[in-house]
């Protein structure tokens, strides 16, 4: 049985690196179907916790405790247009009709999209909307470190893998989620030899 490719290129900013214990509180997503973005946009939640909020995190995704406060968006609320966007695109009652995860280290990004789901007890809803599966950018770093082509290169980051194959890459703008998300996407068509967008 053949089935539609369709990609869920994401990023997220987090309050800290650990999916059970914060919160996203930035997130990015193109939807990819058979090549094509059907959709793109982007969410800022406000945060349940403010009490085990990571300085290092805040400083990196360039936000303030003063802005997460300001936000408007619950947790809930994010997560039901996320939902309600996805159903656009996948029929959630079809086991063969999903998007996959994709982006650089998308490992992350989907332990705190699970999180996101579980905290509201829709893990099995999650599991009907996304593949077990992931495209990781990340592999590309490594590949090319592995056939000594980019030995100068510290770690698999976005910004040092995406300049090994010749992107450009405005450092301001990194760690802003849809920079990442659509750098993530450039990364991958570079990879393959097709234009970039």
């Amino acid at each position: 049985m053949s089935r539609t490719l369709k990609l869920f290129w994401m990023d997220t900013e987090t309050t800290g690196l650990y999916d059970d214990q914060h919160e996203i509180i930035e997130l990015a997503c193109l939807i990819e179907i058979e090549g094509k973005i059907v959709e793109e946009t982007k969410w800022y939640p406000k945060p349940d916790r403010f009490d085990n909020i990571s300085e290092q995190s805040l400083k990196i995704n360039k936000t303030t405790v003063e802005d997460l406060q300001s936000r408007e968006l619950s947790q809930k609320q994010f997560l039901f247009d996320l939902t309600s966007m996805i159903l656009k695109y996948v029929d959630g009652k079809n086991r063969y009709d999903f998007l996959t995860p994709a982006g650089h280290n998308i490992g992350f990004d989907v332990g705190f999209l699970k999180s996101l789901f579980g905290k509201y007890n829709k893990l099995n809803f999650y599991e009907s909307l996304f593949d077990y599966h992931v495209l990781d950018t990340s592999f590309l770093g490594i590949s090319t470190h592995y056939l000594n082509k980019n030995l100068k290169n510290t770690h698999y980051g976005l910004a040092p893998t995406s300049e090994s194959f010749g992107l450009e890459v405005d450092r301001s703008q990194l760690h802003g989620a849809m920079y990442d998300t659509k750098l993530s996407r450039n990364l991958f068509r570079k990879s393959l030899g097709l234009d970039v967008e």
